[in-house]
């Protein structure tokens, strides 16, 4: 009778310790941020053509990298809508996803995660008078000096102003916005107002400085840089080429 008393007397908490560890909810992963699962890609609005990996927890079929359409629109496999993705963030997209996964009775409460893999929606173009013309993407912050020095910096020949063309609203290309960037003011002079803040879609040229030709009769013939052709004269171009020669018969 000993024995059977101080077997229950052990097994019973072995019991209670096991039911309690049963009754205990799983809790769900944290899922981690877009900074920490995309630390080389900033969070920022998706655009068309952007490709994104979708994670949705303990639903591997749902779980893929997509590439949002041209229209901006993203589908996934088993759903019958599409869902918008263009202008949202990663996590205003992960709220769209989780809706209309719901919305199409395909999970009760799906827990999804959305980081960004690729920007393809954002291109500034760098031409002209520099050393290596690019297109980029821009990813988080990016000055008209990071775009210039993308391109290794201006030729030798380049002219006294940069032409900054941004895109007008919804990317509208008629409506465009054209500054014009002093490169002394920016480069020498290191004006802050000048390093505009540029967001994606702007194209940047550098056009070459004009010339002037000047061949014949002339001491030194040869092409010479203009920096504004509205002031030139035909004496100030005699006077680049050093002037004329000696007549001979």
């Amino acid at each position: 009778m000993q024995k059977h008393r101080l077997f229950l007397y052990l097994t019973l908490p072995l019991l209670g310790a096991t039911g309690w560890s049963q009754s205990q909810p799983v809790p769900r992963p944290v899922a981690p941020s877009n900074e920490t699962a995309a630390s080389n890609l900033p969070a920022q609005k998706i655009g068309a053509d952007d490709l994104v990996s979708i994670s949705v927890y303990d639903s591997p079929e749902f779980s893929r990298m997509v590439r949002v359409g041209s229209d901006g629109m993203l589908r996934m496999p088993m759903m019958k809508d599409k869902v918008k993705a263009e202008g949202l963030m990663p996590a205003e997209l992960e709220v769209a996803l989780a809706s209309e996964l719901r919305k199409e009775q395909l999970l009760v409460d799906p827990f999804v995660t959305v980081t960004m893999v690729e920007y393809h929606s954002r291109p500034i173009s760098v031409m002209g008078a520099v050393k290596h013309p690019i297109t980029f993407q821009a990813i988080g912050q990016v000055t008209l000096l990071d775009a210039l020095t993308r391109a290794e910096g201006l030729n030798p020949d380049a002219a006294g102003e940069i032409l900054v063309t941004h895109p007008g609203p919804e990317g509208d290309k008629k409506n465009v916005l054209v500054q014009r960037i002093p490169v002394r003011g920016l480069i020498d002079q290191a004006d802050p107002e000048l390093n505009v803040k540029l967001s994606g879609g702007e194209e940047i040229r550098v056009p070459e400085v004009g010339k002037v030709f000047v061949n014949g009769n002339v001491k030194k013939p040869g092409a010479f840089a203009v920096e504004d052709a509205s002031d030139m004269t035909v004496m100030k171009a005699l006077a680049l080429a050093e002037g004329t020669l000696p007549f001979t018969a």
